[in-house]
């Protein structure tokens, strides 16, 4: 692998990374985190127990598919782009842009809807680092 491979590996690998530990950390709660207590505008055990049931679904799905997306794009690095597969570079970049994009449009929508202070600089990170990993695996 060369310098570029290498620093795209890193970039990718480092959305992985993040991708499954805030998908873990979603798929354990037992409420909404504390941005979304700011974007709701009341405390979790204020909500309705049938409103809190969806969210937590919603929560669980959201981890699930952090989860899965951070993990394949671990087994594409540890394998078909370290072996050289030209589509892993396809694959990487498609499964990343899947990962972050919803992900940063909901973090500022929700932020520009309420005010609450939701992740965004996170989710910015990993579209930026899914782009400079595309554009590094590209050369």
């Amino acid at each position: 692998m060369d310098t570029a491979d290498t620093a795209a590996l890193v970039c990718y690998g480092t959305v992985a990374l993040t991708s499954v530990g805030f998908g873990a950390v979603y798929l354990v709660r037992s409420s909404f985190m504390p941005y979304h207590r700011e974007a709701v505008g009341m405390p979790w055990q204020e909500l309705d127990p049938r409103l809190r049931a969806l969210l937590l679904g919603l929560l669980r799905v959201a981890g699930g598919g952090l989860v899965a997306s951070g993990l394949a794009l671990a087994v594409l690095l540890a394998l078909p782009f370290r072996d050289g597969a030209a589509w892993s570079r396809w694959a990487l970049a498609l499964i990343g842009a899947a990962a972050t994009l919803p992900s940063l449009y909901a973090t500022v929508s929700i932020r520009l809807r309420t005010g609450a202070r939701t992740p965004v600089w996170v989710s910015v990170a990993g579209v930026g680092l899914v782009g400079f990993g595309a554009l590094l695996s590209a050369i």
